[in-house]
């Protein structure tokens, strides 16, 4: 999982300007939402993860971030 971050798999392929909003659909426990969140501090992330325990843990993980939004959804 690290190498994702390191190789930065997740990442547009172009840049992205303003306030953009990012899905992260499938956010597991919410390690890209945060990422996001960091690159794009002007951003709205939204993650969606279906596993309601993986849910739980994405909302504390992101608890605090400002325009941060966790549904737990499939």
């Amino acid at each position: 999982m690290v190498s994702c971050f390191i190789e930065g798999y997740h990442l547009p392929v172009w840049p992205l300007l303003g306030h953009p909003v990012i899905v992260d659909l499938g956010a597991n426990v919410g390690y890209t939402v945060i990422d996001f969140k960091h690159r794009y501090p002007h951003s709205r992330v939204v993650g969606v993860e279906m596993d309601v325990a993986n849910y739980d843990i994405a909302c504390r993980n992101t608890a605090g971030l400002r325009s941060v939004e966790m549904i737990n959804a499939a």
